[in-house]
């Protein structure tokens, strides 16, 4: 009982991760790549695949990727060095009150994209076993049961999340690859280069920005790099994952999408006589990746609960999350996908430059004002620059365009604005 006890009241997000918690570069890899084959992904490769020449598709995703991991050395390296979460290093660059606006947004992000996961695994599951089975079940229950089940891992803590990935990854990766080779067997692969769509529905800017700004949790990659022993395995993990794993995961599902003719992934597999399979994939794939959205929520809540353990509130997210499931957040995903990558980026910008400004902040861990305003300023600003250059579709105003990716303009823009306003008080000073 002592030992389940210590398991489920691991490292509090309150002070630095402990010595002994320290992981390895795998370690990274596992979470991260667990997290990124989800269904969504799955999706998203397929639609993106089907909307450009493919040479155009296989280059930017490549690219995106490389977009995502600079982001994610950058934050995820204020992670590293100081062994705090994204949700702590909030609280020391907006303030002690000033940060609960960043948290609130981080907490709901983290939910919400439970949500997305779960109702897009509860509806793939029922189509696929009534059509494997001939089961005819309800949705809401499967959301539900699959909400409370996917929350497990997530509740026993970071530990829980590279058990679960050590096992589900190599698994996911083999089922994967069954389809790409059935059509390399049947020839089906050979032209792919040469593939057009009838019309190119996306600019090969926006593709870079899909991809790099799908990922916006790598603005919050401080909740797992805060367990790296080294900036060396950190770097390998993030590498591991953003510049390979990704992109090829995206080649992968958007190379059998369009040899087949067909953007559903599952219904591919199922076509191809994998259906039990394709069961495995959905369910594994979901929960590696959901384990991580509440295991990052509960760091959020603890900072608003710090008398709650972190498992209570782990296990309430997932709550949480599961009811955004059932109240359908997935009809708003693409939408989603973009104002959350607008919403944290800016906040991450503001993090990483206030850290290299004033880095004995976040190691002293001193008293902490009720507000930063410096750098509420600076997230304010970036966020909307990031407005400006978000299409109107996308919960935005495009009103120009600079990167062509949303979230890389409220970063940069953030951290700039950090960089220039520490700079112009200190003068003044």
């Amino acid at each position: 009982m002592k030992d389940l006890k210590e398991l489920l009241n691991e490292d509090t997000p309150l002070e630095p991760a402990a010595e002994k918690s320290k992981q390895g570069w795998l370690f990274l890899a596992g979470v991260m790549i667990g997290c990124t084959i989800c269904v969504p992904v799955f999706v998203m490769g397929a639609q993106l695949a089907n909307s450009v020449p493919y040479n155009q598709f296989f280059l930017a995703t490549f690219i995106g990727g490389i977009f995502a991991a600079a982001i994610a050395v950058a934050t995820g390296t204020v992670g590293q060095r100081t062994g705090l979460p994204t949700a702590m290093l909030a609280k020391i660059a907006f303030g002690g009150k000033g940060f609960i606006i960043a948290n609130i947004a981080l907490a709901i992000g983290c939910i919400g994209w439970f949500g997305i996961q779960t109702s897009v695994f509860s509806q793939a599951f029922v189509d696929l076993t009534k059509q494997v089975w001939g089961w005819d079940l309800n949705v809401i229950p499967v959301m539900i049961v699959s909400g409370l089940i996917m929350s497990t891992t997530a509740v026993i803590g970071f530990r829980g999340l590279g058990k679960l990935s050590y096992i589900a990854v190599p698994l996911l990766i083999v089922l994967l690859l069954l389809p790409l080779f059935t059509y390399y067997n049947e020839g089906k692969l050979s032209g792919l280069m040469n593939f057009k769509p009838e019309k190119d529905t996306l600019a090969f800017g926006t593709i870079v920005a899909i991809v790099a700004g799908a990922y916006s949790f790598s603005c919050t990659m401080p909740d797992v790099t805060r367990f790296m022993k080294s900036m060396r395995p950190m770097v390998l993990g993030i590498i591991a994952n953003f510049v390979l794993a990704y992109p090829l995961l995206l080649i992968l599902t958007g190379s059998v999408a369009v040899a087949a003719g067909n953007s559903d992934y599952m219904q591919i597999m199922l076509a191809l006589g994998y259906g039990g399979l394709a069961i495995i994939v959905l369910f594994l794939a979901t929960w590696t990746t959901n384990d991580t959205n509440v295991y990052c929520g509960a760091l959020s809540a603890n900072l608003f609960l710090p008398k709650f353990p972190r498992w209570k509130l782990a296990a309430a997210v997932g709550v949480l999350g599961t009811v955004f499931s059932v109240l359908g957040i997935f009809d708003h995903f693409m939408s989603w996908l973009i104002f959350a990558g607008n919403l944290y980026a800016p906040m991450a910008g503001v993090y990483v430059a206030d850290y290299w400004l004033n880095r004995e902040r976040y190691h002293k861990l001193g008293n902490i004002p009720d507000f930063r305003w410096t750098q509420i300023g600076a997230w304010l600003g970036g966020l909307a620059l990031g407005l400006c250059t978000t299409a109107k579709d996308s919960m935005g105003l495009q009103l120009f365009s600079l990167t062509t990716i949303p979230m890389l303009d409220a970063l940069l823009t953030a951290a700039l604005l950090q960089f220039v306003m520490y700079k112009t008080r200190q003068k003044k000073e």
